[in-house]
This record gives C-alpha cells, structure tokens and sequence, in this order.
C-alpha cells in the first residue's frame, strides 16, 4: 500500500469513529431530555389528580 492509501484509510477509521461517537452523544442527550420532560408531564399531572392544579 502506498502513503496516500494508508493516509486515506487512518482519515476514514478517524471520521467513523469520530461519527460513532456523534451518534451516541446525541441518541444519550435525546434520550435523557425526554426522560426528564416526561417525568415533568407526569409530576403535572398527579398534581393535576389531587387538585392541586386547576
């Protein structure tokens, strides 16, 4: 193989890499925002129940 080659390859391995960890940031930050607003969507509404909310 020659430089260019090698070069490309470690260029792509980095860029994959670098994608997988893009991925899973985002699916972990998505997955936590809407953790926390259906926990709040189910606060409101036990409040809701007992009438503490109108």
């Amino acid at each position: 193989m020659s430089l260019y080659s090698d070069v490309l390859l470690a260029v792509a391995v980095i860029t994959y890499r670098l994608l997988c960890v893009a991925a899973a940031l985002a699916f972990t930050l998505v997955r936590e925002r809407f953790a926390y607003s259906s926990t709040f969507n189910l606060k409101a509404l036990r409040l809701f129940d007992l009438g503490v909310i109108n």
